[in-house]
């Protein structure tokens, strides 16, 4: 595309050139070259524009001498005005460079491009696969975007294709960013209320902060029982599901599972979770809930047979490692 683009600039230097009256030797011109073997770049691809002129830029290619003339720019602006460039070669860092005012308007310009460091490419592994997603966005916002990786999911890790400089800093970070699974405790208490009004019998549970506080608030049932609890071992970003039958932890028999445990930071998620009681009445209770780290959550109720009858479920997450 700026290839085809600084041809046609360059094709219609003549049209340009006559539409200003000016001849070829008035035309600003510059030369790229390397900057450490002094030698002609041929092929480099620049842009350049005047700052009083931003909105208006101008594109060109370098001739096998490295040479090129700003078609488009009028040499008596450049007595006044910056002249801003912005240079590309392959096998060069890219390089932009400012011209300040020239008194007389004609001003040498002469850019000097570094070779481009060689490339190397290296495997990086990373063992939490859960985590490339978010290992790739931190590549991308250390790196502006520009570093060349891509990620191997069926080897679990990412290859890194860059400077070396580039390639180690980009192992550090990953390897900063590639932490283990955290594990995570959940308790869960299942609570059959009966009756309407009351309020009687409320239990309070010292490892469920306000239990009392929160079943009083939010149900009007007469009477509360403890009927099962079960402590839940899980991983971040992993699924879990147990079953306890009655008479283990209590008089329920119940299942639950959720489709996926997530770490926010002080909360945990709990994605799809399903608490299914069997005994000793049927009910369910599905949702996707948020759980902040030592607190205590009532998911709701399910009712049972009849419509003063529910069995309540309060979750806790006790530690997060």
């Amino acid at each position: 595309m700026f290839l085809k683009r600084g041809l046609a600039v360059a094709g219609l230097a003549g049209l340009l050139l006559a539409g200003q009256g000016l001849a070829l030797d008035d035309v600003p011109k510059g030369i790229v070259v390397d900057a450490k073997t002094r030698k002609p770049v041929p092929r480099a691809r620049i842009q350049y524009h005047l700052d009083a002129e931003e909105g208006q830029k101008f594109g060109v290619v370098t001739d096998a001498n490295g040479g090129f003339y700003m078609i488009g720019i009028n040499p008596m602006k450049l007595s006044l005005f910056l002249l801003y460039l912005d240079v590309e070669a392959d096998g060069y860092q890219r390089k932009q460079e400012t011209v300040y005012p020239d008194p007389a308007g004609n001003p040498d310009i002469r850019v000097e491009l570094e070779p481009a460091p060689p490339l190397v490419q290296e495997f990086v592994p990373v063992s939490n696969r859960d985590r490339m997603e978010e290992i790739g966005k931190t590549l991308n916002m250390e790196f502006g975007g520009k570093l060349g990786f891509y990620p191997q999911d069926q080897k679990s890790g990412i290859l890194v294709r860059d400077t070396r400089e580039n390639v180690a800093r980009a192992r550090a970070l990953i390897a900063q960013s590639d932490v283990p699974p955290r594990q995570i405790w959940l308790q869960l208490l299942l609570i059959e209320a009966d009756g309407q009004g009351g309020g009687r019998n409320v239990p309070d549970d010292p490892e469920f902060r306000d239990l009392q506080g929160k079943l009083k608030s939010l149900f009007k049932f007469q009477t509360y029982n403890v009927i099962g609890r079960a402590d839940i071992h899980g991983q971040e970003n992993a699924s879990f599901s147990i079953m306890q039958d009655a008479g283990q932890t209590g008089k329920a028999a119940f299942a639950v599972r959720s489709g996926r445990l997530e770490w926010g930071g002080s909360s945990v998620r709990l994605r799809d979770l399903t608490i299914t009681v069997q005994k000793p009445v049927h009910s369910e209770i599905s949702t996707t809930v948020n759980v902040p780290l030592g607190d205590t959550v009532v998911l709701g109720s399910s009712k049972g047979g009849t419509q003063d009858h529910a069995v309540i479920a309060v979750v806790k997450v006790s530690d997060v490692r």
